[in-house]
């Protein structure tokens, strides 16, 4: 047991065990002179121990090698080491980036700010520069906002313009001379020439409601028409109400007329009246027979 236990460097170990069982024979074989070692102290043999070191430093060149070897592997300089001392106006000169000066990265404070990427395996000092949002705004003035001119609208065609309602247009006062044209033929005391208001259809009408309709009314022949009286007056005036084109217009009035031929002998009719004027060269010229409704037949106005 003896030679086993000094073959695993025990011997401590057994001197212990026998203090803890025979104290007594242990002092009195003068054992006790001799500190005991503690039961778990064990020492390693000297070649192994340089052997474990050995092995812990080839690791760690192993491992060192193959962090600097690898793609993008070098390592960065700590900027407490290499970091030079700028002042503030140097500094925020290598930190403003040459493209904008929007794009100022050292507008937040502790950024650190680098030049342009350095090549593989190259050491390059890193530049702290720590600057405040509000010296940088600054030193930094934003750019003003171009200005933008509106386009101009492009302006709408004027159309053409639509005559009001109106009682001296020349088309108003047209109907008026038409109608004062008629009074005299109706008499008898002009003839068809002086009708020069009246053109086309609205001419025919005329003649054939003089010389037919208007007789027959009165019954009185044609020898008889001197002594034909006829009036006209205006309830509501000739008016231009409207326009169809540049040179058609309509005109509307109410009209009230007298056709006597002897005292006891007299028609009356009171009649809305709606005429179409159409404007040949500087004159203007009822062309269509008007359109009527009676409104009354008394003669009381």
């Amino acid at each position: 047991m003896f030679l086993i236990l000094r073959e695993q460097d025990r011997p401590q170990a057994l001197k212990s065990r026998l203090r803890a069982l025979r104290p007594a024979a242990y002092d009195a074989a003068g054992l006790n002179l001799v500190a005991p070692a503690p039961e778990n102290a064990r020492r390693l043999p000297i070649p192994l121990a340089w052997l474990v070191l050995g092995l812990v430093g080839v690791l760690v060149v192993v491992c060192v090698l193959t962090f600097l070897l690898r793609p993008g592997g070098t390592p960065a300089t700590p900027a407490a080491t290499v970091a030079p001392t700028l002042d503030s106006a140097s500094a925020q000169e290598t930190a403003a980036p040459a493209s904008s000066p929007l794009t100022d990265t050292s507008a937040v404070e502790g950024a650190v700010v680098t030049d342009t990427a350095p090549a593989e395996g190259e050491l390059v000092p890193t530049m702290v520069v720590v600057a405040t949002a509000a010296t940088t705004s600054a030193e930094v003035p934003a750019e003003p906002a171009p200005t933008v001119e509106a386009p101009t609208p492009a302006q709408p065609p004027t159309p053409t313009p639509t005559p009001t309602v109106s009682e001296t247009h020349p088309a108003a006062l047209a109907v008026s001379d038409a109608n004062a044209q008629l009074v005299p033929y109706f008499q008898g005391k002009a003839d068809q020439a002086s009708l020069t208001a009246w053109q086309g259809v609205a001419l025919q009408d005329v003649i054939a409601f003089s010389k037919g309709a208007l007789l027959r009314r009165l019954k009185v022949t044609e020898a008889e028409r001197p002594s034909l009286a006829s009036t006209v007056s205006y309830l509501r005036r000739p008016v231009l109400i409207s326009q169809r084109n540049p040179t058609t217009f309509v005109v509307d009035t109410r009209e009230y007329w007298t056709y006597q031929a002897t005292a006891t002998n007299l028609v009356c009719e009171t009649r809305d009246y709606r005429y179409i004027v159409v404007q040949v060269d500087a004159t203007y010229k009822i062309t269509q027979s008007p359109t009527s409704k009676l409104v009354g037949s008394t003669c009381n106005q």
